[in-house]
């Protein structure tokens, strides 16, 4: 039984469009993970929580969508297999950690934007990379 409940034609389209949105995810965050990495005068701890972000959506869109791109396509063993790897892998436990991530990295980087623009003079770095650690 279709997860959809559209026509055939439909069930392509939204499987090629969650496709194409995937790969452009996964290499956009690459790209910028490789950036911050690479160069040294990124690596400033906003970055660092850009790159934590970059992972989460990263993490997010490989354990998430092809939930909705293969659904046709595979089927869950059954039993105690299908089991675990559904509640580790395509059930969500692992694409929700990424997905909670990257809702307290938009968080803590709302936060550090907020005391950037209301304290602008006091202390140019006020997310250290220790406070950034805790």
């Amino acid at each position: 039984m279709s997860v959809y409940r559209n026509s055939d034609s439909a069930e392509v389209v939204l499987i090629v469009v969650h496709s194409v949105l995937v790969i452009v995810n996964i290499a956009g965050n690459v790209l910028v993970c490789v950036i911050i990495v690479k160069n040294r005068e990124m690596r400033t701890s906003l970055n660092y929580l850009v790159l934590n972000l970059a992972v989460a959506d990263i993490t997010t869109a490989v354990f998430l969508s092809p939930k909705y791109i293969f659904s046709h396509f595979i089927t869950h063993p059954e039993g105690a297999a299908g089991t675990a790897l559904c509640i580790a892998l395509t059930g969500g436990i692992t694409g929700w950690v990424g997905a909670a991530t990257g809702v307290f990295c938009l968080v803590a980087i709302a936060v550090e934007r907020y005391y950037a623009v209301v304290y602008p003079f006091e202390n140019m770095e006020a997310l250290s990379k220790r406070k950034l650690k805790v």
